[in-house]
């Protein structure tokens, strides 16, 4: 209850400081929000001639009230499903106004029957983000790990978008792609996905932190980015379906991420952060501390940022300047085609749209909250919220009940299509050159993944193979279009399932490596010519141990050396000499008791006892002799030099009476029964 109690009172801060601002000069005919004197909830007033703010009017609306019937409905907010990093939201900052009549005028736009159609949808998860790759594929993503496709086809009655399955239950939080089939969507708990034309596939993050957002510049040029700083770059020109770890060089949580290219790309985020990366991060004065969740930037290279409270910055190129945006709903999303035509949404169904000299309110014909927006056009523009809300702004060349088709817009099944020329009240049935499943397709037309085609010569019933593709891992490659490691492609007149490696390239261990790249030994090359799946050992290397040696280098025991021609993974022994315990000896040398010798003809890595002696218990004893008491052994080199030997005719036995042993050939040992330890005897020389 805290932190609604702070967020209610903050509310009501920004509130009052509407009325403030009547002691302001204005630009006449400018209107804006401000608190009714008897403190029942929002009216507007409008600037005077002599630039000054009339009355406060419209008092005792309820119009504006959250959903709790005060405020801007943020007390509490409950749009951040994890909050607790961002902390409590401080005061409204002083934040410089970027002057000028064109960013203080504020007008609503008539409010008639909304401009925009909500889309027929049956699920009731909120939506987080929305984009595509052109007017037919367009994806949205939100709660409970819900995706959803559009392919450009208008049902009357039944979802336009559909579900896709995810693989994963987090809420997922943004979408991006390079391509129709090079999608990827990300969210909670470090979860990224990518769609390559056919399915959604996990792929590795390294982290288990919230993903918020994801842009990207191309193919090896995309961000993930979320809560505590906490940001990924994918690694595809490494190691395929994985991502390397990057640092902004900021704690704050990543709320939204855009730019125009690979040197202007930024992020926005809590507390006001702003960052922008040009090949280094770099913090911004953003000049403002509430949270920023969605930013734009125009062709020009001029920056939209989007927040709480109604927040509206601007960059210039120089600095990031307040724009009025005349509400003080939190605004989630932004987008635009041009600095004249862009789009903000937010809290309670708002819906802001900038001419390029004023920001204007539009009816979205909803109060649920509006969490993203995107287009393929300034006349294809969608936008996604709270409740499976999703909106859509389009031509309306055909209007068919309560539904708009642009021009040769189909229907649901594709049979019949908006023809202007024919009807603009109704939709022409289309000739159609295949019917699959019910649905309709046009000559030439393809299915999702690329690798069938509509081809009414030879089938008008079931798709076609497409010819001069690959089909690989359930998804469709164009001739020469490379892999996710950049290390194969699709060659046809090689293979039509199955990658082919691009000349010059090693992918080993799931990396792509260039021609003479080495392993982190340096004793281990990519050469292709001789194998384009493992490494090369490098001539005259030897790798022992993960450590790589020039050949002719010896171990630390100066024994053993770096042989490449007899043995580039192991040390290669050195003529004459022995390797015993660790330790290098000459040929010859012969051990402290002088009873075994290094005796590299006979084994170079134990000692050889010396002619005419045996080595018996840590002792050297000539040939003949016997132990003490035991005189039925002896030293037998014939036999063994390294153990006693028995004399002819005698054999072992053993007793548990010490007096059995009285006058024999003995020794004694001790053995344990499992009940208690005992000593019994060796009774050697009985027969």
């Amino acid at each position: 209850m805290g932190r609604h109690r702070i967020w209610l009172a903050l509310a009501m801060v920004t509130l009052l400081a509407g009325c403030e601002e009547e002691t302001t000069e204005c630009t006449v005919a400018a209107e804006v929000y401000c608190s009714c004197p008897t403190g029942n909830g929002k009216g507007t007033k409008t600037c005077q001639i002599g630039g000054v703010w009339g009355a406060c009017k419209g008092c005792g609306s309820a119009t504006d009230a959250g959903p709790d019937g005060s405020g801007d409905g943020s007390a509490g907010d409950g749009k951040i499903t994890s909050d607790k990093h961002i902390g409590e939201t401080a005061p409204p900052d002083s934040i410089a106004s970027d002057t000028g009549p064109s960013d203080v005028t504020i007008t609503d736009a008539p409010q008639g029957p909304s401009p925009w159609h909500k889309v027929p949808m049956s699920k009731n998860e909120t939506l987080y983000a929305v984009w595509g790759s052109g007017p037919t594929n367009v994806f949205v993503v939100g709660a409970k790990g819900t995706l959803v496709h559009f392919d450009g086809r208008r049902p009357a009655t039944t979802d336009w978008f559909k579900a896709m399955s995810s693989g994963v239950s987090n809420t997922l939080h943004g979408v991006w792609g390079s391509g129709a089939k090079d999608v990827f969507a990300v969210g909670e708990g470090g979860t990224i996905l990518h769609f390559g034309g056919l399915a959604w596939n996990s792929q590795t993050s390294g982290s288990t932190t919230s993903f918020r957002t994801i842009w990207g510049t191309g193919f090896t040029g995309v961000f993930a980015l979320g809560e505590f700083g906490t940001a990924r770059q994918n690694g595809r020109t490494t190691s395929p379906n994985t991502w390397d770890a990057v640092k902004p060089g900021s704690k704050a949580t990543f709320l939204g991420a855009w730019g125009s290219s690979s040197k202007a790309f930024y992020t926005v985020g809590s507390g006001g952060t702003i960052l922008k990366y040009d090949g280094a991060w770099k913090t911004l004065a953003s000049g403002t501390t509430n949270h920023l969740w969605g930013i734009w930037v125009s062709a020009s290279g001029k920056a939209y940022a989007v927040g709480e409270k109604g927040t509206i910055m601007r960059y210039d190129g120089a600095a990031w300047k307040a724009m009025v945006s005349g509400t003080v709903d939190t605004l989630f999303g932004v987008w635009g085609t041009a600095d004249n035509n862009i789009y903000a949404v937010g809290d309670n169904g708002v819906i802001l749209r900038f001419n390029g000299s004023s920001w204007a309110k539009m009816s979205s014909g909803t109060k649920n909250g509006l969490r993203g927006v995107w287009g393929s056009g300034a006349s294809d523009v969608w936008i996604v919220g709270e409740s499976m809300t999703i909106l859509h702004y389009g031509k309306c060349d055909c209007k068919v009940g309560n539904l708009c088709y642009a021009a040769n817009q189909r229907d649901g099944n594709g049979c019949n299509a908006c023809l202007p020329a024919t009807s603009s009240t109704s939709l022409t049935p289309l000739s159609a050159a295949c019917t699959i499943n019910t649905a309709c397709y046009k000559q030439g037309e393809k299915e999702v993944t690329g690798c069938k085609v509509c081809d009414q010569l030879k089938s008008k019933t079931s798709w076609s193979t497409v010819g001069g593709v690959c089909s690989i891992g359930g998804q469709c490659w164009s001739s020469g279009q490379p892999g996710v490691t950049h290390c194969q492609q699709c060659v046809p007149s090689k293979s039509t399932t199955a990658w082919t490696m691009i000349g010059g390239k090693c992918l080993i261990g799931g990396k792509c490596l260039a021609s003479g790249a080495k392993d982190s030994t340096g004793c281990k090359v990519c050469d292709p010519t001789k194998s384009g799946t493992a490494w090369t050992v490098v001539p005259n290397k030897c790798n022992i141990g993960g450590t790589c040696y020039a050949g002719g280098a010896k171990d630390s025991s100066g024994c053993r050396k770096c042989d490449p021609a007899k043995n580039s993974t192991g040390w290669t022994e050195i003529p004459g000499k022995c390797f015993i315990g660790g330790k290098c000896y000459t040929n010859g040398v012969k051990d402290v008791n002088a009873c075994r010798v290094c005796d590299t003809a006979k084994n170079t890595k134990a000692w050889t006892v010396t002619s005419g002696n045996c080595f018996i218990d840590g002792k050297c004893r000539p040939n003949g002799t016997k132990p003490a008491g035991a005189a039925c052994r002896s030293c037998n080199t014939g036999v063994s030099s390294t153990s006693w030997t028995l004399a002819a005719g005698t054999s072992n036995k053993y007793t548990m009476n010490r007096a059995l042993t009285l006058g024999k050939c003995c020794a004694p040992k001790t053995i344990y029964t499992g009940v208690g330890t005992y000593k019994y005897w060796y009774l050697f020389g009985v027969k």
